[in-house]
């Protein structure tokens, strides 16, 4: 947790390195395959029931523990906050792509087996990994973390080519993703809707999923975003650098937060 015991981190755990045997095969401008490896094999070290994974650049926005309702298998919570396509709580929960209206780069490569039979693989979109909530109350989330690398290290390993690389951890999580709900019909996935988790792209026609057109940073009479957006949905903000959200003046980390700012009190 930030700031426990006067100090960024209260727990701190070392990977072990992975070398990065297949740089040939990895599109190394974002990243080597060993440092994609290594993070995929993170999962399974979660060191609670309930993790939640985000990247470096994002940040928990006060109320986030609503994302946790999710997970929630007690059924207690979640269905008073989410409207999702299950009635069971999440092993699993992940945002799409920010890019969702892209075509998978050399979508037809990674078929996991024969695409006649594996129709529907193409449309199946990419997870974002910026952020990823793990609900171990179930062997089957142990199984999905462990399998993950196992794919990726393949993926890397034998179909990945000199021409046509791997770009990223998006590439085999997808495909790893697609596999274990054929494999294991009982693991239930929820998506992180966009709304909870922010991101914006101010002024990059390239950019994808847009915080200022969906609603997920409120936008004033003028046109103008708000400058803190205390009103905004956001649970987890992927932008911290530019627009910070705030909660009745909290940003979320302060120890002295009040109770009022906080969902669950």
């Amino acid at each position: 947790f930030l700031w426990a015991n006067g100090t960024l981190f209260d727990n701190v755990i070392t990977m072990h390195d992975t070398p990065s045997l297949y740089d040939d095969h990895a599109e190394l401008r974002q990243g080597t395959s060993g440092y994609w490896v290594r993070a995929l094999n993170g999962y399974r070290l979660a060191p609670y029931t309930h993790s939640l994974f985000l990247d470096s650049d994002a940040y928990p926005c006060p109320r986030v523990e609503a994302l946790f309702h999710l997970s929630d298998h007690t059924l207690k919570k979640y269905k008073k906050y989410w409207q999702v396509p299950s009635t069971h709580a999440a092993d699993f929960a992940i945002g799409i792509e920010q890019f969702p209206q892209a075509r998978v780069k050399h979508a037809n490569h990674w078929i996991p087996g024969d695409k006649k039979i594996l129709t529907d693989f193409n449309t199946f979109p990419e997870r974002n990994t910026g952020a990823v909530l793990w609900s171990f109350e179930r062997r089957v989330a142990h199984t999905f973390a462990h399998f993950i690398p196992l794919v990726s290290e393949h993926i890397y390993k034998v179909v990945a080519t000199q021409k046509v690389k791997v770009i990223n951890d998006q590439t085999p999580f997808r495909v790893a993703t697609y596999l274990f709900r054929r494999l294991e019909p009982d693991f239930v996935e929820h998506q992180i809707p966009m709304h909870a988790s922010c991101r914006t792209y101010a002024g990059k026609a390239d950019a994808g999923t847009d915080g200022f057109l969906n609603g997920m940073y409120p936008l004033q009479q003028d046109g103008k975003h708000c400058s803190e957006c205390s009103c905004t949905p956001c649970l987890i903000n992927h932008c911290s650098s530019a627009h910070f959200v705030t909660v009745k003046g909290y940003k979320g980390w302060e120890l002295d937060i009040p109770a009022n700012v906080s969902l669950s009190k």
